[in-house]
């Protein structure tokens, strides 16, 4: 077993995968203003300009790094310059000393096709996804969904923080994307999502309309193998962190679908509230920090405030009176919206976006004059060294920034749709 689990470790494995679609060295290591000065010199135009803050896992500094997508007209492939940070440098003894690994991504469709598979169980799909399926298709299924989605990734984010192994090492891996770098990679809760989206989705669905479980069977997989494939490709995970991802999440749906299903019916009664709110503050309070810290527990308590406002919503749905018995029980059958019907879905769902950014720009202004009070007050808000808010006080804005933002998606949105009469008519059956 320990033999096993060393080869689904193996880092080359994932570098094999890599190279099988086309992303590969080009030469070793080169400074990173001697790179830029020839690129300077040759006449290739970069087609992608990025500056990412690359941040010492123990001691984090505001360098920025730049990396550039330079188009080679000779064979349409792309050329990139991957910023070494000093951890993953090999030449420890000048801490200055930047470093840069060029490697080559040869087909670029492939690249695009994997990044927006990442970006399916990223915090941009969720949040264009879960809104969408609240206003255009049935806000019950959607809770239900993000209920689930919510223990799964609870589960798999607090393992990441215990096991704490680290992602694939570059090289042989090469890292395509930086976004989750300061994360352990044990297990991948971005297969775990893979599963446990679309199950949630087919299981409950299933239940409550009429439509081709074939169908529904084959997206599902094209979406978790989307979503694995993609981990592996962009040098975010190994083998083995993607089956574990999918193991650990097929077993934990299976108790939770239908633990799920019997919780929202308790959702009216009057106590429900408080005991989600009261789960949610202690999963946040007892989440297991490490000494060194990842942004794994604010990305915890962004999802479970998420989940609390959705649930604050639906629950007070039922004490204002606002939920309507469906003229008849399902399942229903699942047809599209008429033609008529179209418009109104394309402008709620523009309005509700348009809302979604005013909220959270509205709680990021208000979280900057939080700050500059307690700073007046003579309250510590930032730890000097790391230029980071403090842990309590950046995890309570994200609270309330988030549990606002999902109660407006759930409660006040439709509630303004009501009013402009072009809500569904059916979203308070659910």
């Amino acid at each position: 077993m320990i033999r096993v689990i060393a080869i689904l470790k193996d880092p080359s494995i994932v570098a094999k995968i890599q190279n099988c679609f086309g992303v590969s060295y080009l030469k070793d290591t080169l400074n990173i203003k001697t790179a830029n000065e020839n690129e300077h010199r040759s006449q290739e135009q970069p087609i992608m300009l990025r500056k990412k803050s690359n941040k010492n896992l123990t001691e984090l500094d505001d360098d920025k790094e730049t990396v550039e997508l330079t188009y080679k007209p000779n064979n349409g492939s792309l050329t990139l310059e991957e910023p070494v940070s000093r951890t993953e440098s090999s030449n420890k003894n000048s801490p200055e000393t930047k470093e840069t690994r060029s490697y080559e991504v040869k087909y670029k469709s492939w690249y695009f096709i994997f990044l927006f598979g990442t970006y399916l169980g990223d915090h941009i799909g969720y949040a264009i996804f879960l809104p969408f399926w609240f206003w255009n298709i049935d806000a019950q299924i959607a809770r239900k969904i993000v209920l689930v989605w919510t223990l799964v990734m609870y589960i798999g984010q607090v393992s990441k923080d215990i096991i704490q192994w680290p992602r694939p090492a570059c090289p042989p891996v090469i890292r395509l994307q930086k976004k989750w770098s300061l994360e352990y990679g044990m297990p991948s809760t971005h297969a775990m999502v893979g599963v446990a989206l679309p199950s949630s989705v087919l299981y409950y669905t299933s239940h409550r309309y009429k439509f081709p479980v074939e169908i529904g069977v084959s997206l599902a997989l094209l979406f978790c193998i989307l979503i694995s494939l993609s981990r592996l490709y962009l040098g975010m995970h190994s083998l083995l962190d993607i089956l574990a991802g999918l193991l650990f999440s097929s077993l934990l749906v299976l108790p939770f679908l239908p633990l799920v299903d019997y919780t929202d019916k308790l959702i009216e009664h009057d106590w429900f509230l408080f005991i989600i709110i009261a789960i949610s503050v202690i999963l946040i309070a007892t989440y297991p920090s490490g000494k060194t810290w990842t942004p794994t527990r604010g990305d915890t308590t962004t999802i479970l405030s998420t989940c609390v406002g959705i649930q604050t919503a639906a629950w007070l749905h039922y004490k204002v009176n606002w939920v309507e018995r469906p003229p008849f029980d399902p399942p229903f059958a699942f047809d599209l919206p008429p033609l008529n019907e179209i418009g109104y879905v394309a402008i709620r769902t523009l309005l509700g976006y348009l809302g979604i950014v005013v909220v959270l720009l509205f709680f990021d202004v208000l979280n900057k004059i939080f700050d500059w009070v307690l700073t007046r007050m003579r309250v510590k808000v930032k730890d000097v060294n790391t230029n980071r808010r403090l842990a309590h006080i950046d995890l309570i804005y994200k609270y309330l920034t988030y549990s606002t933002t999902s109660f407006n998606i759930v409660f006040v949105f439709p509630y303004i749709f009501q009013c402009l009469n072009i809500n569904r008519t059916n979203y308070y059956w659910e």
